[in-house]
């Protein structure tokens, strides 16, 4: 199954964090029984991001499905967008978007993005939110933006490392989505929370 080109792209006009704690070979290759595969971004993504601190991979499970991983450190976060406008342009329709207690902190104040889209006879559900040294957090599109500008103002930047977990199935694909699955053995294997609190 072929990744669409729009779902590696996150943000533009981005600064590279002077600490970077994400790099290339965070994810680790396997997550449990899925089996990861490096998914570099392509030079025309990395110029536009200014020499990120990202990492990529694509995960595949025992039947055949398919996860996509995105890691994003920022230090500053205003000219980040929504990633469904990354979907939008490729062609993908929304069929529902919601914010979500993130479902592997219950009890916690954290919250993640939740949307699905379909493109043809393609079905994608993506699951995003920026991770800050406080927590996840799904403001990830304009008051994000907003928040950020504001706290340039007054001389706080806020950083983090922005997330997305995407998977991919087709129409008659049995079981429940994967994606989170998949980053819960990632996020152990990372120790990720650990990791974003150190982008502070």
């Amino acid at each position: 199954m072929l990744v669409p080109a729009a779902v590696s792209s996150l943000a533009t006009e981005f600064r590279a964090p002077s600490h970077r704690v994400v790099t290339s070979d965070t994810l680790p290759s396997t997550a449990g029984a899925w089996i990861g595969q490096p998914y570099p971004l392509s030079e025309q993504e990395e110029a536009a991001l200014e020499n990120p601190s990202a990492c990529q991979k694509i995960y595949l499970g025992p039947h055949g499905q398919m996860v996509q991983v995105l890691l994003l450190q920022m230090d500053r976060t205003q000219n980040i967008h929504d990633p469904k406008l990354c979907m939008f342009g490729d062609g993908f329709q929304l069929q529902s978007d919601q914010v979500i207690p993130a479902p592997w902190s219950p009890g916690r104040n954290e919250a993640v993005r939740q949307a699905a889209f379909t493109k043809g006879n393609l079905c994608a559900r993506m699951t995003y939110w920026l991770q800050t040294p406080e927590g996840a957090s799904a403001d990830i599109g304009a008051g994000l933006k907003a928040s950020s500008l504001l706290g340039l103002l007054v001389g706080k930047s806020r950083s983090g490392i922005a997330v997305r977990v995407t998977s991919f199935s087709r129409p008659g694909d049995t079981g429940t989505d994967p994606s989170i699955q998949v980053w819960e053995h990632l996020a152990k294997a990372t120790h990720f929370e650990q990791l974003a609190r150190s982008t502070g």
